[in-house]
């Protein structure tokens, strides 16, 4: 009997984290982060400066000068394996978050206490400068807007919580993707993907319309399992602005056999 005993000890010790990981607190919640209520002034000590080339959907903010950037910090110590954490301060105080995992996010608090907003096609982040298409789905909790957003060629998954804005911090949330308008004159398209983005060809010549000319921007593109688009970068000969979430836009709505990937190249004249 004393052998059972001891045992069975060995067995509830051993198992006893496995119950603790699963009755954990989640990292983000309605009213706070990383256990930080939102407005706080508090910040963990191992946090360091978010890499600026890391792009984070519902990010986006108002300003002139490098004053005006937000502070964004990402925690280096604590956090579990394929997943990453951000906090974004403005005048020394917490405003947002973002909650970044290989794997599924627990979003039922946020659904229970807030009303749906809108679901739609969002841009996130991708490997070797190109962005993910995703699904985001927005809700408003009070004074904040939470996304969850889901990768559509991986199992990436997005939570962000984002403040109201104020008379120091200019918000630029995101919002789905939907084509622009039309350029005023043709383009001419071509390349391998010619076919599949034609549909969509005075959208992607009015993402050059305020780019100076003659301008020729070619864009790479990688559909998903479904036919959708999954993955785009792009660049160009002249500035053009908001290239990318222009031309993102553009070909939103397009299909292509599953799987298909290419380029094809918009050239603007006048």
């Amino acid at each position: 009997m004393s052998l059972i005993v001891h045992v069975l000890s060995a067995v509830l010790l051993l198992s006893a984290p496995a119950f603790a990981a699963e009755g954990e607190a989640p990292w983000m919640t309605p009213g706070a982060a990383e256990g930080i209520p939102w407005g706080s002034s508090s910040q963990p000590i191992d946090a360091v400066p978010r890499p600026r080339d890391y792009y984070l959907p519902d990010a986006g903010y108002i300003g002139r000068s490098s004053t005006d950037r937000p502070d964004d910090l990402e925690l280096s110590a604590g956090v579990p394996a394929g997943e990453r954490r951000f906090l974004r301060y403005v005048n020394g105080q917490l405003v947002d978050a973002w909650q970044v995992r290989s794997g599924s996010l627990d979003t039922h608090d946020f659904e229970i206490a807030g009303d749906e907003a809108w679901v739609g096609p969002v841009l996130g982040p991708a490997d070797d400068g190109y962005r993910s298409f995703g699904i985001g789905r927005s809700w408003t909790l009070g004074d904040r807007t939470v996304l969850h957003w889901t990768d559509r060629t991986s199992d990436l998954q997005i939570l962000a919580s984002r403040a109201t804005p104020t008379g120091a911090y200019g918000v630029v949330r995101a919002a789905p993707l939907v084509p622009g308008g039309a350029g005023r004159a043709k383009a001419r398209i071509k390349g391998p993907l010619k076919d599949w983005v034609m549909p969509a060809a005075d959208y992607l010549s009015g993402c050059l319309e305020n780019a100076p000319k003659p301008v020729e921007a070619e864009v790479w593109l990688q559909y998903d399992a479904k036919g959708q688009p999954g993955k785009i970068r792009a660049t160009t000969d002249q500035p053009a602005p908001s290239m990318i979430e222009c031309f993102a836009s553009a070909v939103v709505k397009t299909s292509a056999p599953p799987n298909t990937k290419g380029s094809f190249t918009v050239l603007r004249i006048r």
